[in-house]
C-alpha cells in the first residue's frame, strides 16, 4: 500500500491532478508511520512538499520539507545510498522554496550542498536539477554568462540520464537568456523545443513554462494574437490544476496585452489579479514561516550537536576509568606475580639451606 500510494501520488502529480496527488501521498505516509518506516515516512513528507510547491503554497511545502530533514537528521544510520538520497531531496525541496520566495543567498548555499550530494551519488538526474537551479539563482542575479555555463552542464547530464523533461527546461532556460540579449528569434526556437517536448510528456505544470515563455517572446516581437492564442491555453491548464504561481504570470502577460491594445481597464484587472495570485505565493507570512521552521531546525542541531558532544565527552571520561581500572587491576597482578616469585625464590632458598644442613648433619654421622 506505501509504494501504490507512492506510485499514484507521482503519476498524479506528473499529470497535474494535485489533490489527488496529495491525497494519495498522504495516505502513504499514514501507512509508512503505521509500520514505523523511516525511509518512507521521509519519501511520503517530501512527495508532499512537492505537491503543495507546486501549486505555490509554500507555508505547507516548507513544513513537510523541514519535517523530512529532520528525520535525516535525527536517523542513526546516514551512509546508505537511500539515507544520503533522501536527504539530498529535502533540502533540494528547500533551496526551491527559497527560490520562490526569492531568498537567493539561502537557495544558493542550499543547493550547493544538494549539488556536491548528488556528484558524491554519481546521479546524473540530480546533478542535472541542482545546475539548473543554481544557473536560476545567477539568471535572476542578473550574472547571464554563469547562468549560461550552469544550464549548459544541466543540459549534458540531463541528455546523460534520458531525461526529456529536463531537456525541455533547458531549452527553455536557453530561451529566457536569449530573450534577455534580444535575440527573439532564437529565444523562439528553444522556447518551441520546449513546448514540443513537454506536450509528449503530459506534465502540465512544466508544460505551462514553456507555453508563457512563448506568450512572453512573441509578445515582445509583437505578435499580440499569436501570444494570446498561448494565452488562452495556458489560463486554462493553469486554472485546472490550480497553479497559483503560473496563474500569476498569466495575468502578468494579459496586463501587457492589454497594455499594447491600449485596454486600461482590462489591463488594471489584469495587473491587479497577478498581484493578488503573486502576493498568495510570496506574502509575508511564507517568509515568515519557513524562517521561523529554519530557526527550530537550527536549534534542534545545536542541541543534537551538544547531546552528541556530551556523550561523546561521557563516553571519553568512561573509556578514561576503564583504562585506570585495568591499568590498576594490571599493577596489582603484576605486583602479585612479583610477589609469589619473591616467595618461591625465597622458599627455594630456604628449602636448598636445609637441604645442604641436613646433608651436613648426614655427612658428620657416618664419620662418627
Amino acid at each position: 500500500m506505501i509504494l501504490t500510494c507512492k506510485e499514484l501520488g507521482k503519476r498524479y502529480r506528473e499529470t497535474a491532478h494535485f489533490d489527488k496527488a496529495i491525497d494519495y501521498h498522504r495516505k502513504g505516509l499514514m501507512y509508512a508511520m503505521q509500520l514505523q518506516d523511516t525511509v518512507e515516512i521521509i519519501q511520503a513528507l517530501n512527495n508532499l512538499g512537492t505537491n503543495f510547491r507546486r501549486l505555490g503554497i509554500m507555508d505547507e511545502a516548507s513544513s513537510y520539507h523541514y519535517q523530512a530533514l529532520m528525520l535525516c537528521e535525527r536517523s542513526s544510520n546516514k551512509t546508505t545510498f537511500i539515507a544520503k538520497k533522501n536527504r539530498v531531496m529535502s533540502l533540494s525541496g528547500i533551496g526551491n522554496v527559497y527560490l520562490t520566495l526569492d531568498n537567493l543567498d539561502a537557495a544558493d548555499s542550499i543547493f550547493r550542498v544538494t549539488l556536491a550530494g548528488e556528484q558524491e551519488l554519481h546521479s546524473d538526474l540530480g546533478q542535472a536539477m541542482n545546475y539548473a537551479n543554481l544557473g536560476s539563482v545567477f539568471e535572476t542575479r542578473g550574472m547571464i554568462d554563469s547562468a549560461l555555463v550552469y544550464y549548459q552542464l544541466s543540459m549534458e547530464h540531463n541528455r546523460k540520464a534520458h531525461s526529456d523533461l529536463g531537456i525541455s527546461l533547458c531549452h527553455n532556460h536557453f530561451g529566457r537568456l536569449f530573450a534577455l540579449e534580444g535575440k527573439w528569434n532564437d529565444a523562439l526556437r528553444e522556447y518551441r523545443n520546449a513546448y514540443d517536448l513537454m506536450e509528449k510528456t503530459g506534465d502540465d505544470w512544466h508544460w505551462l513554462e514553456a507555453c508563457l515563455s512563448l506568450v512572453r517572446v512573441n509578445i515582445s516581437k509583437g505578435n499580440i494574437r499569436v501570444a494570446k492564442v498561448y494565452l488562452d491555453k495556458a489560463q486554462r491548464t493553469a486554472d485546472a490544476i490550480h497553479a497559483w504561481e503560473h496563474l500569476s504570470e498569466v495575468y502578468r502577460l494579459r496586463y501587457l496585452c492589454y497594455e499594447k491594445a491600449g485596454d486600461c481597464r482590462q489591463a488594471l484587472d489584469s495587473y491587479i489579479r497577478s498581484r493578488a495570485y503573486a502576493d498568495s505565493v510570496k506574502n509575508v507570512d511564507n517568509v515568515n514561516h519557513i524562517q521561523n521552521l529554519r530557526v527550530n531546525y537550527e536549534r534542534e542541531r545545536s542541541l543534537r550537536e551538544m547531546t552528541l558532544l556530551r556523550g561523546t565527552y561521557e563516553m571519553q571520561q568512561r573509556t578514561k576509568n576503564i583504562y585506570l581500572l585495568v591499568s590498576l587491576f594490571a599493577l596489582l597482578l603484576v605486583g602479585a606475580a612479583a610477589g609469589l616469585l619473591w616467595y618461591v625464590s625465597r622458599m627455594k632458598s630456604r628449602h636448598n639451606r636445609a637441604m645442604k644442613q641436613m646433608e651436613k648433619v648426614r655427612s658428620n654421622f657416618l664419620r662418627m
